[in-house]
């Protein structure tokens, strides 16, 4: 099942997470510990700003340097 404009699906796999920006579900995301590092992959359900980009760079790198860890974003 979709949202009304056909992006969002309204299921959630068990291991995959949600990225919000502004209170706006933008991306599925999954995060992967390796060593000295915290990845997380993002899978846009439309295009991103930059500034969206940017806020998520940035939530990672906060949550990177909770774990004291390199934090890095990968986008399709």
């Amino acid at each position: 099942m979709l949202d009304a404009a056909g992006d969002v699906p309204r299921t959630r796999e068990s291991a995959t997470g949600m990225a919000l920006v502004d209170g706006q579900l933008v991306a599925s995301v999954k995060r992967t510990l390796g060593r000295g590092r915290v990845r997380f992959d993002l899978r846009p359900y439309r295009a991103l700003t930059p500034a969206q980009t940017e806020a998520l760079g940035q939530a990672a790198g906060r949550y990177g340097e909770y774990l004291q860890l390199k934090a890095e974003i990968s986008l399709p």
